[in-house]
């Protein structure tokens, strides 16, 4: 691995040298960070400052923005710690304007970015015309744009990323992790498992003391008049109801620049997606961190960021399909892997 510095321009500057430890952490539906710490040589000071951007060369589709750098000096050493956050994290630097309505996922995300870019040194280019996108009906009114992608990525299983390419030029991307769980298909590539060797430890947690299986959705409107909606995920018959206030989804839309008022179907499609959304936030599951042995299965090479694959864990009872959420490469005397696996339902 090898790790570079690159001024706001894009302009190359140099190598880091002494680097004492990298680690890289990437997100399927988030920002991501690196934190870095080496030596506090001269060279070191005038290259690490706020502003430059890192690029990993294992992880060259990526770029970190240099946001904090600390020296410290106990007279015998002197290191320097930085954090960067990976360059999607600029989202956070736009509002929405007004209300953004969407049918579906994909072209939601990636029309919430392209309105509201002003001036961002990025661009959000028309997603592939093969790309299969997720239906999912919703309407977001200012706040953030990374807070309305993140909203969007977890409630439809999408991912999202600020991708750079051979040039460095940056765009927006939305993209979905290959499912790699179905043995004997193409995408197969094996499980993460003790029988495998390829689990170097493994914590598991199973809370579902906050879970909730209907959500009560109330739109706009006041008393009896309020419009409401429930999305009943309650197979087992057991109700853990959870209200939503929806208040803030309007009924009343611009669209093409015009105003257009949404008929009660397409209404309550909004408030089902906004109750559907609430019931995936409040979901107790099982949650797996695990460090992976880089045996049988390598990331960046068999298996990548938001993939889906099977977890085996015998001695636990364990026998799930996980996605890999986010993911830390740490960068010491020797290289690990370090994931958060999601288990999709």
């Amino acid at each position: 691995m090898s790790l570079y510095v690159y001024s706001a321009e894009k302009e190359r500057l140099s190598e880091v040298r002494s680097v004492t430890s990298l680690q890289w952490q990437e997100e399927y539906c988030g920002i991501g960070e690196a934190k870095l710490v080496c030596g506090a040589t001269v060279a070191n000071l005038a290259l690490l400052q706020p502003g430059n951007l890192l690029h990993n060369s294992e992880r060259p589709k990526l770029l970190a923005l240099i946001q904090s750098v600390e020296v410290d000096d106990n007279s015998k050493t002197a290191r320097l710690t930085v954090r960067a956050r990976l360059t999607v994290c600029r989202l956070a630097e736009r509002a929405v304007y007004y209300t953004e309505s969407y049918t579906h996922a994909g072209q939601g995300m990636r029309d919430i970015v392209q309105h509201n870019l002003r001036g961002l040194p990025l661009t959000a280019p028309e997603l592939p015309a093969d790309f299969e996108d997720t239906a999912l009906a919703g309407q977001v009114s200012w706040g953030s744009v990374l807070d309305a992608v993140k909203d969007i990525a977890k409630a439809s299983g999408l991912g999202f990323r600020v991708a750079a390419d051979d040039a460095l030029a940056e765009s927006f991307e939305v993209y979905r992790g290959i499912d790699r769980s179905v043995p004997g298909s193409p995408e197969y590539v094996g499980f993460f498992g003790d029988a495998a060797g390829n689990l170097a430890s493994i914590k598991l947690k199973n809370d579902v003391s906050g879970s909730k299986n209907v959500a009560i959705v109330c739109g706009q409107g006041e008393g009896a008049a309020r419009r409401m909606v429930e999305v009943d995920l309650s197979a087992d018959g057991k109700r853990r109801e959870l209200y939503v206030d929806a208040r803030d989804l309007s009924q009343t839309v611009i669209e093409n620049g015009a105003q257009h008022t949404l008929t009660n179907v397409e209404y309550d499609a909004l408030l089902q997606a906004r109750g559907l959304a609430k019931l995936i936030e409040t979901a107790g599951c099982l949650t797996v961190k695990a460090q992976l042995a880089q045996r049988m299965l390598l990331f960046g090479q068999d298996y990548e960021l938001g993939d889906i694959l099977p977890l085996r864990a015998a001695k636990y009872g364990v026998a799930v399909n996980v996605r890999v959420a986010k993911i830390k490469i740490v960068y010491e005397r020797t290289k690990s892997i370090e994931a958060a696996l999601e288990v999709v339902l």
